[in-house]
């Protein structure tokens, strides 16, 4: 966040530098705040890049996507209750 402060400082020394002194402040101090500000984009979009990859590898819900197979799963309306029940439905499944 500094550097923004140095930057904004920076800017305001070559348009004040620009339009009363000119020579040094415009030959020095401009192509540096441009070095400056390309510098920063950098940095957000390269700052942006790591946090949403950061975000991205936490999240468990990103990865776990289930079944890659589509197969149709029918619920049974009423579990088995009784043992005899629970063998028939598996005969059925099988």
């Amino acid at each position: 966040m500094w550097f923004y402060w140095l930057l904004a400082f920076v800017l305001a020394l070559i348009f004040t530098g620009g339009i009363f002194f000119g020579g040094i402040y415009t030959l020095i101090l401009v192509p540096l705040a441009v070095i400056g500000v390309i510098a920063g984009l950098i940095y957000l979009v390269t700052a942006g890049a790591a946090q949403r990859r950061a975000e991205s590898s936490t999240d468990p819900s990103a990865t776990a996507r289930g079944p890659a197979t589509r197969t149709r799963q029918t619920a049974p309306s009423q579990a088995p209750s009784s043992p005899q029940e629970l063998v028939d439905a598996r005969r059925g499944q099988q």
